[in-house]
């Protein structure tokens, strides 16, 4: 079985990570594992509670309604922006309901947070916010952090240059929440590279973002939710014709489908600009804004998917960790993200700072993997829109569409994490009790759980988790 990693380096204009078999990730991943044991079961400890809100509900706790089930902030108690960054947030906090103070984390004793969610949020109770919203960046709080407290809750993040773009982005949100009539029409939009097969007979795999998400994404919101769906596949998924469409549009989803770029070679203030740009089907050139569509294409005055979600599914769309969640298990890994610290993608940034631009954007931290979406062994087999691979995504943009808020519509996403996780750590708890026989198709499962469950791990919301759009009946 062959491990396909998404995403495109800046400097060779090749893959980030060339395809490699799963045998050689299955052995290090097992023989990785005492020196990762620690972190594998504080993971499932911090989850362990963790279930569905199916009782919750039956109790009367509206989940999709975020002054039903609580909304609040979270912030570094040391970050020296806390006060403005609070501040800022007041008109939302106002509108969500907030009630009583922010919840605070604390980086001291590293890593106690793992039972700062077991202690908290696992399980949920009434009296813990649904909502949450983390104020700053990763050098703040956590990436980590915020995809175990994403299996308990429904979470986002806005981590922005300045508090004021902060300010910007909490009164856009109320003036839309407010208006009279919704602002997009009834309407998505999909994009989806496809580079096909090269003169090696390797497949890209934007063959298969293209064919097995896409496509069936798009044929499902037009057949059963009755949007109008715009489509640029393939050949079509150039630089011009993305950019002429987003610029047109009043569409409520934006979905994207492509290579991410990563930077590894670059300084850091390059790669923050770079990485996470999306890879069109345009050949790269030595002009990056020929052939890249990233935060320099936002314009800064005209109106850009006012209102909107922006859904990307690419490497570093999200943001772009200074250790990559494989390197510790797999060095090849590990060498294609190598920055100097981690941080937010430049684009999501840039879209939601914008006083006229998108409310939300769901994104993927890190690199992202034909696993988290496909069976490599068996392709095509999850072109069903409801698919066990495929369902986390159906779900996402079918409640979005539903207008249910963001963080509800990523629900389905952190489950899956959630279950993965639970299978990883009970294969090594067997493995260290002698019950499992290590053969070929025993090895290639584990490499499957594995790479599936750091792909889910790492979808994210950037933006108000209780967001939601509103469209036109």
């Amino acid at each position: 079985m062959k491990i396909l990693p998404l995403g495109i380096n800046y400097s060779t204009r090749k893959l980030l990570v060339d395809p490699f078999e799963d045998t050689e990730l299955g052995d290090a991943i097992r023989k990785s594992f005492g020196g990762n044991a620690a972190q594998i079961n504080a993971v499932q400890r911090a989850n362990r509670g963790a279930k569905s809100r199916g009782e919750a509900q039956r109790q009367g706790r509206d989940e999709g309604d975020p002054r039903s089930v609580g909304w609040t902030v979270l912030l570094n108690k040391k970050d020296p922006d806390r006060k403005q960054l609070l501040e800022a947030i007041q008109p939302l906090a106002q509108r969500r309901g907030m009630t009583g103070d922010p919840l605070y984390y604390d980086d001291e004793p590293p890593f106690e947070w793992y039972d700062w969610v077991a202690n908290n949020y696992s399980p949920l109770t009434e009296e813990r916010p649904f909502y949450v919203l983390i104020l700053g960046g990763p050098d703040q709080v956590p990436f980590l952090f915020q995809s175990f407290l994403a299996t308990n809750a429904a979470v986002g993040r806005l981590d922005f240059d300045s508090p004021e773009d902060l300010r910007v982005y909490a009164d856009k949100v109320v003036r839309l929440e407010k208006a009279s009539d919704p602002i997009v029409k009834r309407e998505a939009l999909f994009f989806a590279t496809n580079h096909g097969t090269n003169a090696l007979g390797l497949t890209d795999p934007t063959y298969y973002s293209h064919h097995h998400l896409a496509a069936p994404l798009a044929q499902e919101v037009e057949d059963k939710y009755k949007f109008g769906v715009k489509t640029l596949f393939a050949q079509d998924a150039t630089k011009a014709n993305l950019a002429d469409m987003l610029r047109k549009a009043q569409s409520a989803l934006v979905f994207t489908a492509s290579h991410g770029l990563g930077a590894p070679d670059e300084p850091l203030k390059r790669q923050k600009m770079l990485n996470g740009a999306i890879c069109c089907q345009d050949a790269p050139t030595d002009d990056d804004k020929a052939w890249l569509f990233g935060e320099w294409d936002v314009p800064t005055k005209d109106a850009f998917l006012e209102g909107a979600m922006f859904f990307q599914f690419a490497c570093f769309g999200y943001g772009t960790p200074a250790e990559s969640d494989f390197a510790h298990w797999d060095a090849r890994v590990g060498r294609a993200v190598n920055a100097k610290q981690d941080f937010t993608a430049a684009l999501p940034k840039k879209l939601l700072a914008h006083p006229h631009g998108p409310i939300g954007f769901v994104g993927h931290l890190d690199i992202a993997l034909l696993h988290g979406f496909e069976d490599p062994d068996n392709p095509g087999t999850a072109q069903d829109p409801w698919h066990v691979r495929v369902a986390p995504f159906t779900n996402a943009v079918r409640n979005l569409l539903q207008v249910n808020p963001v963080g509800f519509a990523m629900r389905r996403m952190n489950m899956r994490y959630n279950e993965l996780n639970q299978n990883l750590t009970t294969f090594f708890d067997q493995l260290q009790k002698g019950e499992i026989k290590v053969d070929a198709a025993v090895q290639q499962k584990l490499v499957d759980t594995f790479l599936s469950r750091s792909d889910a791990q790492n979808y994210l919301i950037f933006g108000d988790p209780g967001a939601r759009l509103r469209v036109p009946a």
